[in-house]
């Protein structure tokens, strides 16, 4: 089995208001691409072709359009796994040290042509989860567990809520 760790340095590695990338971004820097870096994406080409039972561990800061990595190698678990802002951990989650259980916190898109142009930011218009109406790689909440489970029998423990939460 191959492991290919690919991602973002979340101070893109620069100097304060510069990244190296176009899909990388900070403080004072916006993000001109959302796919990944042409050079890690050929590296998980190279890899999954020379090896079927490929795992990619995508570390990142912000969503990406991974349509190629979802295609080809998230599509056959357990040859796959996502696991966004995790840096430290990355290692625990392959070996079963623990539950990842996450779910995303941002929708990702499968291209920014998805998207409304940036300087129209009316969220109702499809920028954000709530209001997007496009079909998007992994939508907001996504995420997957070893495991399965469900809510069933909630009960409140009192019949009414104030707005203060007594």
């Amino acid at each position: 089995m191959a492991i290919v760790f690919v991602g973002n340095h979340p101070t893109c590695n620069a100097p304060f208001g510069r990244c190296a990338l176009p899909s990388e971004g900070k403080e004072a820097v916006d993000r001109k691409s959302i796919d990944l870096d042409p050079a890690q994406l050929n590296l998980i080409r190279r890899v999954k072709a020379a090896n079927a039972k490929t795992i990619v561990v995508l570390i990142s800061s912000f969503p990406y359009a991974i349509n190629w990595v979802q295609e080809n190698v998230f599509r056959d678990p357990p040859h796959g796994a996502l696991q966004p802002g995790r840096r430290q951990r990355s290692g625990g989650l392959l070996f079963g040290d623990y539950n990842p259980a996450g779910r995303l916190v941002a929708t990702w898109v499968k291209s920014l042509d998805d998207l409304p142009p940036m300087m129209d930011y009316d969220v109702r218009k499809g920028r954000t989860y709530m209001y997007f109406k496009g079909q998007p790689l992994y939508p907001f909440g996504f995420g997957l567990s070893y495991t399965t489970f469900e809510y069933s029998n909630l009960r409140m423990s009192t019949d009414s809520v104030t707005t203060s939460g007594d």
